[in-house]
């Protein structure tokens, strides 16, 4: 695989939302030292999920001890605050809840579907020196049919993000590449999960029993609105073709710019649902003070060299 180029949908999509992102994070291999409570949460909701799939009736036990684990990971890469570790700790009691709530809300499904296989990780050649990165956290199967079941969580759901979630850059590379090269027996569809994000809180004085009890109630649609959604498709709605004539065009591109100034900045993506995480970077250069926040990808610290370094200009 030398002098391959290796995209994965994550690369892809930085590349088409902004090329200076891309440089920073693929090509110069920098990644921001910050704090993601949602990361840690989606995870822990995945792990649950596929052990409910599995009918495995320790769900709960082992969904919270696999974000503890996650949790102490955190905690060796950053120093935490004591709000931080609160919110971590709030975390643990939603977990609970919206778990819950899904095994009451699903239990239909549940019963019919089978969990078959998570992260599911390839690297595929796909011919002029083009490596594909897919990475699959769970096939489920149904009547003896082969799904990818895509897990997502929102914090609106909405009949726009429904609709959208079919064009789905992700879920279309990852179903056409495994069914194209044969990586395992067919997919014969896309299972679509969404779970809106909860939006209360435990109060003051209120017990753990009595917020998870309150937050399986709020799930099952007290006040009227879905919080649940699932849909079927028996394929993504970009096809097979338009999905390698991007794959090839975004590749063709990458490798036809060698600086950084062909890696141009798209300032219209500096805020989009929160603030870029090169944007300190990107508009005032690599700083010592503002290199401290950064990282090699993959954990390493920069070396003290190369904090100093004039690897970027001002945009």
């Amino acid at each position: 695989m030398a002098n391959k180029l290796f995209l994965s949908y994550s690369g892809i999509s930085c590349f088409m939302d902004c090329k200076r992102a891309y440089w920073l994070r693929y090509v110069n291999n920098l990644e921001r030292i910050k704090f993601m409570p949602h990361y840690i949460m989606g995870n822990a909701i995945q792990f649950g999920v596929a052990l409910l799939y599995e009918k495995d009736p320790e769900f709960v036990k082992k969904t919270l001890k696999e974000f503890n684990r996650l949790r102490q990971k955190l905690r060796g890469e950053m120093a935490l605050t004591g709000n931080q570790e609160q919110e971590l700790n709030e975390q643990e009691f939603i977990i609970i809840g919206m778990l819950e709530a899904y095994k009451d809300i699903h239990k239909k499904h549940i019963n019919i579907l089978t969990h078959k296989h998570n992260e599911l990780y390839e690297k595929v050649d796909i011919g002029n020196n083009i490596i594909i990165g897919i990475k699959i956290d769970n096939i489920i199967s149904k009547k003896n049919k082969l799904f990818i079941h895509e897990l997502k969580t929102t914090k609106t759901l909405t009949t726009d993000y429904v609709k959208n979630i079919q064009n789905d850059l992700q879920t279309a590379i990852y179903f056409n590449i495994y069914n194209k090269y044969k990586l395992g027996p067919k997919l014969n569809g896309i299972i679509y999960d969404v779970i809106q994000k909860p939006s209360i809180r435990q109060k003051q004085k209120e017990s753990r029993h009595d917020f998870i009890i309150r937050l399986k109630d709020w799930y099952k649609g007290s006040d009227n609105t879905n919080k649940y959604y699932m849909e079927t498709i028996n394929e993504p709605l970009l096809t097979q073709d338009r999905i390698m004539t991007t794959i090839h065009g975004v590749a063709k591109d990458i490798n036809n710019r060698t600086t950084i100034e062909d890696f141009y900045p798209n300032d219209r993506f500096c805020y989009v649902y929160r603030r870029c995480e090169y944007y300190d970077l990107c508009h005032e250069g690599s700083k010592p003070e503002i290199m401290a926040n950064f990282r090699k990808r993959g954990g390493d610290k920069i070396d003290n060299k190369e904090k100093g370094k004039k690897t970027i200009k001002k945009s």
